[in-house]
């Protein structure tokens, strides 16, 4: 397996069944079905099973979503921290 083009590890950011590491990674992801190779991607990437697995989800898709689907779950991850999401 190549290692990612570039990996930042997401400190305070909690994977809970197991209390592994959550990194952002820049990746070159393949198609689970087809093995095509999509292209390069940023994922948040949890691992688990005491570093022998890990699951990927797609940054960009991730926080589209909640902006299309749950803009209030952004403003009260800010509102949590107390930072102010205009900066």
């Amino acid at each position: 397996m190549k290692e990612p083009e570039q990996t930042i590890k997401c400190e305070n950011v909690h994977e809970y069944a197991e209390g592994e590491q959550v990194s952002l990674l820049l990746d070159e992801i393949e198609d689970f079905m087809t093995g095509k190779i999509i292209g390069k991607r940023w994922v948040i990437h949890a691992i688990n099973e005491g570093g022998f697995n890990g699951t990927s989800v797609d940054l960009f898709e991730f926080l589209r979503w909640c902006h299309l689907n749950r803009p209030d779950l952004v403003i009260e991850a800010f509102r949590e921290t107390g930072d102010d999401p205009a900066g």
